[in-house]
C-alpha cells in the first residue's frame, strides 16, 4: 500500500493501469524514463528500466471524450427549435394551407395555364415574390410570400447555429485541449505534478470509517487553531460524503476540500497514531492526501476558481504543509492565495453586498487567517509582507461560536463576551493591529514606512496598552482548565515576550541610545529567556499535544539569537545558568523545525552565536576551575499545566506566571556579571549580518545540475 501512494519524485501521475503499452498505439516513454528525463527506446520492458532493475511501466494514451459543454447543449437544443418550427410551418401547409400566423400559404390559379405561364414568365421574379408549384390535380398552385419568408429565416438561422458549432470544435481541435483541460493544466505547474483524473482519484480516498475519523481529528486538533470552516456545515458535507465516497463530486472545491482535511488531520497526529487507527505509516498518509489535495485543487481550476470552497482548501492546505515541507513551497504558493483573496474582493468587505451575515463572516475568517499567514511568512523569512494596513477594510471575525451561526439566516450574528472558538485565533489578528501602530519589521528588514524613531518608552507603553486589553477580552475569561484556554494564555504571555525583544534590538542603529536608556542587559536576558521557556512549554505540554504540529512551526528564533547574544558576554550569575538550561534543551529540537530546516537560512547564523556562546561558557568553565559544578546543573524540566487555583490570570507586563515556570520574578543586577552593563550590540550586528548574508545564498552550479536531473460557497 505504501508502495502505491508514493509520491511520484519528479512530478508524474500515479500509474494505476496495466504496465504492458497497446502496440497499435502510438508508442510513449515510460514513466520511470519520464520522471529521469532520459531517452526510452519504447520496448518492453526498456533498456534503462532493465539496466536499473525497475518495473517498466508504460502509461496508457488517455482518451477524453469530448465533454458537452453549456455551449453544446444551448447549440442543440436551438437545433432542435428551428427544426420543429420548420416541421410545424410545413405541417400547416400541407394540412391548412395557411402559415403559422395563420394567413394563407397557397392560391388557386382562376386563370388558364397558359395565361398562367405567360404572366410569370414575362415579369421579372423578386426575392420574396410567390414561387408557382405544380400539384397533383394539375391545377397551378402558389406558395404565399410569408410562408418562403418564415422557411428562409429557419434554414438561415439553422445553417448559422451549424456552423457556429463547427467553428467551435474546429478551435478546440486546433488548441488540442478543452479550456477544462488547459486550465487544469496551468494550475498543476503550481504543484509539479500532473492531476489524477476524477476515477483515480477517487481511488485515494479513504474508506468511511477512516473519513468520519479523519473528520474527528481534524475537529479536534486542526479546527482549534485555524478557525476557518464552519463546522457543522462540515460535519454534513462528511456524512454525504462517507455515506457514497464514489458519489463525491470532482472538478470543484468540495473535493478539494475534503483532502485538504485528510491531509490536516494527518500532520495533526504521530507515527503511532496513524498506524494505530488506520493503519499505515504517517509518511505513506501525507504522501497520499497530499498528491490528492494537489490533484483536487489542480482539478477545480484553482488558477481561476471563484468559489470561496477551493481557496479554503488552499489555506488550509499551506497552514498545514509548513509543518511537513521546509522548503519555500508555501510561502511561494501564498502569493497565488492572495491573489485569488482579492479576485474574490475577500480584502474589500465595503464591495460586499446582499450577502448573509453567515457568508460575511466566513469570508471574514478566511482572510484574516491569510494575515496570519502572512505573518508566519515575514518570521520565517525576512520577506516582505503581502497584505499591508492599507491594503483592505475587512473586519476582523466576530467572537462566536459555531453554532452562533445559521447559512440560511439573515439575522444579524450577536457577538459574546466570553471565552469562545474564535478566541484563539483572534489573539493573533489583535496582535497584528498592534504591531502595525508599534512599527515592528522583520528581522533585517527597515520598512521607510513606518516611523522607527518613535521613543521607545512609547513602544513598550502599547505593549502594555495591548497585554492590558487581552487580559480585559481574552484571559479574564479562560477556563485553565481547558487546555485551549490554557493554551491561549500561554500564547498571550508569548507575545508580550516576543514583542518587547524586537523593541530591544531595533532595526536602525540611532535607536540604540534610546533604548540604553530604558532597557539593561538583565532585563534583556530575562525577556528573552522568558520567550524561550513559554515556546518550548507550549510544544512539549502533554495537555497541548494534539497542538504540537502547530507549535512546532512557529520557532522562537528571535528570543534564541538574542539569549545567545548576551551569553557570548554574560559567563556567570543564576538567570546566566537557567538561561544555559533552557538553550541546550531547545537547541536541537528547534533546528529540526524552523524554516528549511538547519540547512537554510535562518539557523547557519544562529549556529554560529552558540558556537561563540559555548567558546565564552568553556572559558568561564576553566578560569573559574568549576566544570564539575558546570555539569552537575540541574536539566531544564518543562513544569505542568497549571491550574486555576495556581496561576493567577493579572498580566505583569506581559511577563509569565514566574512561580508556574520557577523563574525568579525580581532578579539584582549584582547577580548579573557587573563588567557586562550594556547589550551587547556587537554580537547582535554580526549575527544580523550573517542573517542578511544567509537570505541570498550563493548559486551553486554543480548542484543545480544534480537537482536539474461567481463566487461558491460549500454550506
Amino acid at each position: 500500500m505504501a508502495d502505491y501512494l508514493q509520491r511520484p519524485a519528479s512530478g508524474t501521475a500515479l500509474s494505476l493501469g496495466s504496465g504492458q503499452r497497446n502496440p497499435a498505439q502510438q508508442p510513449l516513454s515510460c514513466t520511470h524514463c519520464r520522471q529521469r528525463k532520459i531517452k526510452c527506446d519504447k520496448q518492453y520492458p526498456c533498456s534503462p528500466c532493465t539496466r536499473s532493475n525497475l518495473n517498466c511501466v508504460f502509461p496508457e494514451r488517455a482518451r477524453h471524450p469530448k465533454k458537452k459543454s453549456a455551449s453544446s447543449k444551448a447549440t442543440n437544443d436551438e437545433l432542435m427549435r428551428r427544426l420543429g418550427r420548420m416541421e410545424e410551418l410545413i405541417e400547416k401547409m400541407k394540412t391548412k394551407g395557411k402559415d403559422i400566423n395563420g394567413k394563407k400559404l397557397v392560391e388557386n390559379g382562376s386563370t388558364s395555364p397558359d395565361t398562367s405561364r405567360s404572366r410569370h414568365t414575362s415579369e421579372p421574379r423578386s426575392p420574396g415574390g410567390n414561387v408557382p408549384e405544380s400539384v397533383e390535380d394539375g391545377m397551378s398552385r402558389y406558395i404565399g410570400t410569408d410562408f418562403w419568408r418564415s422557411l428562409s429565416s429557419e434554414v438561415q438561422g439553422l445553417k448559422e447555429t451549424m456552423d457556429d458549432d463547427s467553428d467551435e470544435e474546429e478551435d478546440s481541435q486546433l488548441s488540442g485541449q478543452s479550456p477544462a483541460e488547459t486550465s487544469t493544466s496551468q494550475s498543476s505547474v503550481l504543484f509539479g505534478s500532473s492531476p489524477l483524473h476524477q476515477r483515480e482519484l477517487h481511488l485515494l480516498h479513504p474508506s468511511p470509517a477512516q473519513l468520519t475519523a479523519l473528520f474527528y481529528y481534524f475537529q479536534k486538533n486542526v479546527d482549534p487553531m485555524v478557525k476557518i470552516l464552519h463546522i457543522p456545515s462540515l460535519r454534513k458535507l462528511v456524512t454525504s460524503a462517507s455515506a457514497n465516497v464514489d458519489a463525491i463530486p470532482s472538478g470543484n472545491y468540495v473535493e478539494a476540500l475534503l483532502f485538504s482535511m485528510y491531509y490536516a488531520a494527518i500532520t495533526s497526529l504521530t507515527q503511532e497514531e496513524c498506524l494505530q487507527h488506520f493503519h499505515d505509516g504517517r509518511n505513506s498518509l501525507l504522501a497520499r492526501y497530499r498528491y490528492g489535495t494537489e490533484s483536487a485543487l489542480s482539478n477545480a481550476d484553482l488558477l481561476s476558481t471563484k468559489e470561496i470552497g477551493t481557496l479554503q482548501a488552499l489555506v488550509i492546505f499551506l497552514t498545514t504543509v509548513r509543518s511537513n515541507d521546509d522548503t519555500m513551497f508555501a510561502w511561494t504558493l501564498f502569493s497565488v492565495a492572495v491573489r485569488l483573496a482579492h479576485s474574490l474582493t475577500l480584502h474589500r468587505e465595503s464591495t460586499w453586498s446582499g450577502i448573509s451575515p453567515f457568508t460575511r463572516e466566513m469570508r471574514r475568517r478566511l482572510w484574516w487567517q491569510m494575515i496570519d499567514l502572512d505573518i508566519r511568512s515575514l518570521e520565517d523569512r525576512s520577506s516582505d509582507p503581502f497584505i499591508h494596513q492599507s491594503s483592505f477594510n475587512t473586519m476582523k471575525p466576530l467572537n462566536i461560536n459555531d453554532d452562533d451561526m445559521d447559512p440560511g439566516s439573515m439575522e444579524p450574528i450577536v457577538e459574546r463576551k466570553e471565552y469562545t472558538e474564535m478566541t484563539k485565533c483572534r489573539i493573533s489578528y489583535i496582535v497584528w493591529e498592534y504591531v502595525v501602530r508599534i512599527g515592528y519589521s522583520a528581522p533585517g528588514r527597515e520598512d521607510p514606512g513606518i516611523d522607527h524613531v518613535s521613543p521607545v518608552e512609547e513602544k513598550l507603553k502599547m505593549i502594555e496598552e495591548l497585554e492590558t486589553k487581552l487580559e480585559k477580552d481574552v484571559l479574564i475569561h479562560c477556563d485553565l482548565a481547558s487546555p485551549v484556554a490554557w493554551v491561549t494564555s500561554v500564547i498571550v504571555r508569548l507575545i508580550g515576550s516576543r514583542l518587547r525583544i524586537a523593541v530591544f534590538h531595533p532595526p536602525l542603529h540611532d535607536m540604540r541610545g534610546m533604548v540604553q536608556q530604558y532597557v539593561s542587559r538583565e532585563l534583556v536576558l530575562k525577556t528573552a529567556v522568558q520567550n524561550l521557556e513559554l515556546g518550548h512549554l507550549l510544544a512539549t505540554e502533554p495537555a497541548a499535544a494534539q497542538w504540537r504540529w502547530y507549535f512546532n512551526t512557529r520557532v522562537q528564533w528571535q528570543g534564541l539569537a538574542a539569549t545567545l547574544a548576551e551569553l557570548c558576554v554574560q559567563d556567570k550569575g543564576p538567570l546566566v545558568e537557567r538561561a544555559w538550561k533552557v538553550v541546550d534543551v531547545v537547541f536541537e529540537d528547534w533546528a529540526e523545525h524552523i524554516a528549511d530546516s538547519r540547512r537554510g537560512m535562518l539557523w547557519r547564523p544562529i549556529k554560529k552565536l552558540m558556537s561563540k556562546a559555548q567558546a565564552k561558557r568553556a572559558e568561564a568553565s576553566m578560569k573559574s576551575m568549576s566544570i564539575g559544578s558546570q555539569q552537575s546543573l540541574l536539566q531544564f524540566t518543562v513544569p505542568a499545566m497549571s491550574s486555576p487555583q495556581n496561576w493567577t490570570s493579572t498580566v505583569d507586563k506581559g511577563a509569565p506566571p514566574d512561580h508556574a515556570l520557577n523563574l525568579d520574578q525580581h532578579l539584582s543586577p549584582d547577580l548579573l556579571d557587573s563588567t557586562a552593563n550594556t547589550i551587547n550590540w556587537a554580537e547582535w550586528d554580526e549575527f544580523m549580518q550573517d542573517f542578511e548574508m544567509a537570505e541570498q545564498p550563493p548559486v551553486d552550479v554543480n548542484s543545480m545540475q544534480q537537482d536539474a536531473s461567481h463566487i461558491g460557497v460549500w454550506w
